[in-house]
């Protein structure tokens, strides 16, 4: 799997990967200082080659933690998308997981659950049944939705926040 970032966001991801036994095959990145990351030589990302394409011959994840960044970079780019899904994450069998959705260590997602595309479910996110995740948003550090809750695309629910029932 390729990543497209070399942050915080990418340093999680990139554990995540490790632990699920999925090897990583290389890591893009926009600054022009970072030449390696854990033991990669970085290639340069979109805004130092217009003409990225990414490679096809495997899976990517964009691991930026601006969500508008990742949108934007995920429509320019149109990556094979995959999934970096902890093994200690808990997920029921009737959740539906968008392509490009990272979910980290310790996560709950609860049944009949939509989780969009390009989703970051942080460390400790507890998502509780029938909720809906829009596109691209970021649910942090030890959030709490309650059931059926809605979080729009982009949105950004804070570390430790509780959002109730049908909010």
């Amino acid at each position: 799997m390729y990543i497209y970032g070399t942050g915080g966001i990418a340093v999680v991801a990139a554990e995540v990967l490790n632990d699920c036994g999925i090897k990583i095959s290389g890591f893009f990145d926009d600054d022009p200082d970072k030449l390696s990351f854990l033991g990669h030589r970085i290639k340069p990302g979109l805004s130092l080659n217009e003409y990225l394409v990414l490679p096809t011959n495997d899976r990517s994840l964009i691991c930026i933690g601006d969500n508008s960044c990742r949108a934007k970079l995920t429509a320019q780019l149109r990556p094979d998308c995959g999934l970096a899904i902890h093994p200690s994450a808990m997920i029921s069998a009737s959740a539906e997981i968008g392509a490009g959705t990272l979910v980290f260590h310790g996560s709950k997602i609860q049944a009949g659950t939509q989780v969009g595309r390009g989703v970051i479910v942080n460390t400790g996110g507890s998502i509780d049944h029938e909720c809906t995740i829009g596109d691209f948003a970021h649910i942090a550090p030890n959030v709490t939705l309650c059931g059926y809750v809605e979080v729009g695309e982009g949105a950004n629910i804070g570390a430790a926040s509780v959002v109730i029932p049908g909010v």
